[in-house]
């Protein structure tokens, strides 16, 4: 019988202290198929925006009893209270995770909206993975890179570095979700209309 448990940023570092973080509020991390660490008869939610970029190999989930393949220059990304179930890594598997809390999204309101229409857009189209082209995969490894040595080093204004680092990062991957997903909108019982995904504006 598979075990569920709740699992979240403290948690993570409670286990791992050592990976690049600003307090309990976003966990960035490079890992391999040595450092997994889930047992294969456990799954667990996450309480924190989650999001797995994978850079080499394959790995196969479930979630939510949906299964979900994760190759090269894919994005893997969904809300919290997610049952994620680990089914195989391959051996060459290598991979960017990035876990958000709740209050670092909602202390922005610009990341605020952008996570929020994002995660909508996904859920709405039961789409949770997003596979990139070679040059946008680019641009998200390096943003993830940036973001990791940001949680490396002292800084005054850190915490507002950090803030437009993934404002930056999700303004992209909307971006480039908006250039391959229609999203259905319902104006009325009668009347549908299909538009592309609109972003907040300043």
């Amino acid at each position: 019988m598979v075990k569920s448990r709740i699992f979240d940023n403290t948690q993570l570092l409670k286990e791992h202290p050592e990976l690049p973080h600003y307090k309990e509020e976003v966990v960035c991390f490079r890992s391999e198929y040595k450092d997994r660490s889930y047992p294969a008869n456990e799954c667990y939610f996450n309480r924190e925006l989650y999001m797995i970029f994978v850079l080499e190999g394959r790995s196969e989930i479930l979630l939510n009893g949906e299964f979900i393949a994760i190759e090269p220059n894919m994005l893997l990304i969904h809300g919290a209270n997610y049952l994620t179930e680990h089914l195989y890594s391959s051996r060459d598997i290598k991979f960017i995770t990035l876990a958000l809390s709740e209050s670092m999204r909602t202390d922005d309101s610009y990341l605020t909206q952008i996570t929020a229409i994002l995660l909508a857009t996904m859920r709405r189209n039961k789409q949770y993975t997003i596979q990139l082209t070679e040059y946008e995969a680019q641009i998200i490894h390096k943003e993830l890179e940036v973001l990791m040595h940001l949680m490396n080093i002292e800084h005054h204004f850190l915490f507002r570095r950090i803030q437009a680092a993934c404002n930056s990062l999700f303004l992209d991957i909307a971006d480039f979700l908006s250039r391959k997903t229609v999203i259905k909108k319902e104006i009325s019982r009668k009347a549908v209309s299909y538009t592309h995904l609109t972003l907040p504006t300043n």
